[in-house]
């Protein structure tokens, strides 16, 4: 059996979160990701994957439990609205460890994407290397 880490190595990222054009699932990519310190303050050793990434919804899941606030869900599916209106979204930022995919930052504009039926997302990839 092979390690995680050695894993994440062999796997072909451009294969699994191909670069993004400049529109995923037929909206306009909006610059670069919001709240990129995050990654800092999450992590210690860490790789990003270069580019904006279109990255599937299915690698995500359902968002069942994204949320602590009451008023989260509403602000999702106001946000929806305002992506369906723009036709636009700012990258989220996901990051990759050996549970698998999860949103570090952008959780609203998934789950707002999961109201508007969307196929995949644009995304900065962060692998957590420990």
């Amino acid at each position: 059996m092979i390690s995680f880490k050695l894993y994440l190595e062999n796997l072909d990222w451009n294969s699994k979160y191909p670069v993004a054009s400049g529109t995923v699932d037929g909206r306009q990519v909006m610059g670069n990701a919001p709240n990129t310190a995050s990654i800092e303050s999450t992590f210690t050793n860490y790789t990003v994957l270069p580019g904006t990434r279109e990255v599937p919804m299915a690698d995500l899941g359902k968002p069942n439990s994204v949320f602590y606030a009451a008023n989260d869900f509403q602000r999702s599916k106001d946000l929806a609205a305002e992506i369906q209106q723009s036709n636009a979204i700012s990258p989220l930022i996901i990051a990759v460890d050996k549970e698998g995919p999860y949103i570090l930052e952008g959780a609203h504009r998934f789950v707002a994407l999961h109201y508007l039926n969307a196929k995949s997302f644009p995304a900065m990839v962060v692998i957590d290397n420990d």
